[in-house]
């Protein structure tokens, strides 16, 4: 009787090195061009890893200098429209409020610039 032991790290992803990659180059390609934004969505199974995977690509976009929105379907919100974008774009909004005076600056500026007039209507969001 021979029982194998396998030792995982807690905080690693395993199996998930494509997905990583998959998002970091879509954020180069985004970043790299200054017309051009991207999306990502991911799909799958209830305890697929998701949210981890996420959460990882999150830190290496964050070292990168990138700004990352994310949302997540709630269940007890499925009959809200967009519930998730809502809910990503929200969490963006606080960060870049609470956060550094210049970099709100910058954002700000830098909304008006992509949106012109348009960018009045977030107000009323």
């Amino acid at each position: 009787n021979k029982m194998a032991s396998f030792v995982f790290q807690a905080k690693k992803l395993y199996g998930r090195d494509r997905h990583i990659s998959t998002i970091v180059e879509t954020f180069n390609r985004a970043h790299q061009s200054k017309n051009s934004s991207e999306m990502i969505l991911i799909s799958g199974y209830s305890g697929a890893g998701k949210s981890a995977l996420v959460s990882q690509a999150q830190k290496s976009l964050s070292a990168l200098g990138g700004s990352f929105l994310c949302g997540k379907f709630d269940h007890f919100r499925q009959m809200e429209p967009l519930s998730a974008i809502i809910t990503a774009f929200t969490e963006f909004c606080d960060e870049i409020i609470t956060g550094d005076a210049e970099r709100f600056h910058q954002t700000k500026i830098s909304i008006q610039q992509k949106l012109g007039i348009a960018s009045v209507f977030l107000a009323n969001i």
